[in-house]
């Protein structure tokens, strides 16, 4: 299985950026995107399967051309049941010389309002999503790559699934991996010590 061999590679992080763009059919074919919302969900769950601890994230666009309430709820629906814990959002504009400013013409685009009211419910979505993503990590042993000290002595670093977290250390040089325990969860962020 394609996805069992990424995934127990020791070669790649457990992290994977899948540019959803939408999460209805619909709004898919207009944007001229190959797959269907069916295809991306059964994909995004295997990987899930496999590692539960993997972090999935997408990027989304609101507002695009043709989309209605109906369409959005769609995308709202999709990201909701999804394995997707981090979204990356931006509102549609048109720009020139694209496929999409021709189309313009014919189909209405929702208002900047709208578009705004809708990237604040996915990234409402997103947070909390996010925020049980990282409870799942509690408790874990991981790697955790050393990215700098901050003023206070304690060191950022990413896991091997790329969630930011901050640890106590004496001694430790950017780029070093380390193995680290997540501890607790403090103002959104993950909280661990290193294991010797």
């Amino acid at each position: 299985n394609f996805y069992q061999k990424i995934l127990t590679t020791n070669r790649l992080v457990n992290f994977f950026h899948i540019p959803l763009q939408s999460g209805s059919n619909t709004i898919l074919k207009l944007m001229k995107r190959g797959y269907k919302t069916e295809e991306i969900l059964e994909k995004l769950s295997a990987l899930e399967k496999i590692n539960p601890l993997s972090l999935l994230a997408t990027d989304v666009i609101v507002g695009f051309l043709g989309e209605t309430e109906t369409e959005f709820e769609e995308t709202y629906r999709f990201l909701e049941k999804s394995p997707l814990v981090k979204f990356h959002i931006f509102r549609f504009s048109k720009r020139k010389n694209t496929a999409a400013f021709y189309m313009a013409k014919n189909l209405k685009e929702p208002g900047e309002e709208e578009k705004k009211k809708r990237a604040k419910a996915l990234a409402d979505l997103c947070a909390k999503k996010y925020q049980q993503f990282l409870e799942k990590n509690l408790g874990r042993l991981s790697t955790a790559l050393i990215l700098n000290k901050q003023e206070n002595g304690f060191y950022e670093a990413l896991l091997d699934n790329q969630l930011p977290i901050v640890i106590e250390k004496n001694q430790a040089k950017p780029g070093e991996i380390i193995k680290v325990k997540v501890e607790m969860i403090k103002k959104g962020k993950l909280i661990g010590k290193e294991m010797i």
